[in-house]
């Protein structure tokens, strides 16, 4: 699954195609794994009549084995997109509470904003969103981005983030003494909001 986050679609193709005809064959819950990662690459790889025979395929192989569960959602993504007639849908671009601008126009640098993006592109992203003072200066989606999109571990950054946007507001009282950084001689030690300053460096 790691060569289809990443965007690798023909890579990750090839290794499940030669990972099911290994003659060491896995369980019926690996080669579910597989046959939805293969129906997974050739989706994006716009081969879709092979992937609605891959699809078809991993549905009956799924059934009854501990990966089912497991793989609900990229089945349900996949049974989705290939029911659509077209490529996949475009998510709105705005649902009238966020206002939008060129970044140029608000003095930001346009080439840091377009490595960024590259960024996003070539490392499996599903979706990129740049927001500057409550306005939308930069918004990308992958071709599989789809709703409800789960965010699972970023959520871990997005709380960072917010205690930090709070600790620098002064709005969290007496965290902004747990948080505070510390430095003595040549080193310095970062405490977090979690645990207190308790390391020294000398």
């Amino acid at each position: 699954m790691t060569l289809n986050r990443a965007g690798d679609w023909a890579a990750a193709a090839d290794v499940a195609r030669r990972s099911l005809a290994s003659t060491r064959p896995g369980s019926r819950a690996e080669n579910c794994r597989l046959r939805v990662m293969l129906a997974y690459a050739e989706t994006q790889l716009a081969h879709r009549d092979t992937a609605n025979a891959l699809l078809t395929k991993a549905d009956s192989t799924c059934e009854g084995t501990t990966a089912k569960m497991e793989m609900t959602h990229d089945l349900a993504w996949l049974h989705q997109e290939l029911a659509s007639r077209g490529g996949p849908r475009a998510p709105s671009s705005s649902d009238g509470s966020w206002a939008t601008a060129d970044p140029r126009n608000l003095g930001l640098d346009a080439l840091a904003l377009q490595r960024h993006l590259s960024i996003c592109e070539r490392t499996g992203a599903d979706a990129c969103l740049v927001v500057y003072r409550d306005t939308i200066v930069q918004e990308w989606y992958s071709p599989r981005y789809h709703e409800p999109m789960y965010a699972m571990s970023s959520t871990k950054s997005i709380t960072a983030l917010l205690v930090g946007m709070l600790l620098d507001e002064r709005r969290l009282g007496g965290a902004s003494k747990t948080a505070s950084a510390r430095t003595s001689g040549a080193g310095a030690t970062a405490c977090g909001v979690m645990s207190p300053c308790a390391i020294s460096s000398a």
